[in-house]
């Protein structure tokens, strides 16, 4: 029975006072693991690894990051969030990116390559 008297078939719930009741939703009760202290380490690295062959993919084409963020359709404070390291980008928007320099996304998360300089 839901708090309201009716079956709970398996749609959220609500309290009273119509915002959604936390202590109602089977995911709440499930015990919390501890986050492994080098998966911070790992997502800094991938954010590190997309803001590096970003900037070197458009250096190579001679683009501004203005013109990265037109051409994928993408935020301008997007582009600076994820390239200042501050935001780990969604796949889509990486594909987006992606997709401007004619690379798999994979090229964007991997190492960046020397630049032979």
């Amino acid at each position: 029975m839901g708090p309201r008297g009716g079956a709970n078939d398996g749609r959220r719930e609500y309290a009273p006072s119509g915002r959604f009741c936390h202590t109602l939703c089977p995911i709440a009760a499930l015990p919390r693991k501890p986050i492994p202290p080098d998966t911070f380490d790992t997502v800094l690295r991938l954010r590190r690894r997309v803001r590096d062959n970003i900037r070197v993919l458009a250096e190579q084409r001679g683009w501004s990051m203005q013109m990265v963020a037109d051409l994928a359709g993408v935020s301008r404070s997007q582009l600076f969030n994820v390239l200042g390291c501050r935001a780990s980008p969604r796949l889509d928007w990486l594909a987006k990116v992606a997709a401007v320099f004619e690379v798999d996304v994979r090229r964007l998360l991997d190492p960046c390559e020397p630049r032979g300089d």
